[in-house]
């Protein structure tokens, strides 16, 4: 079968729709496109963690409002500077 097999997929018609579309709309077939989508979950899952960024993983508690974390930095950085002016 030279390399391939068939499957058969079942998805949510809206989904089977968006691939559909998609498909036609970037003149791809539905193949290319779950192949491309398969390809870039490998890349994801293979692709080495920088060390850096790897050691700050888990440094805030999963419940964090990183958001808030956020405003919170930029408004002692910037604020705070402000200040000496």
């Amino acid at each position: 079968m030279n390399g391939h097999q068939h499957l058969t997929i079942e998805l949510p018609q809206p989904e089977a729709e968006f691939v559909q579309t998609y498909a036609k709309q970037n003149n791809l077939s539905i193949d290319t496109v779950i192949d491309r989508l398969i390809q870039g979950l490998k890349r994801m899952t293979t692709r080495r963690v920088d060390p850096v960024l790897q050691s700050m993983v888990g440094m805030l508690p999963p419940d964090t409002d990183v958001d808030e974390v956020r405003m919170q930095y930029l408004t002692e950085k910037y604020l705070k500077n402000d200040d000496l002016h």
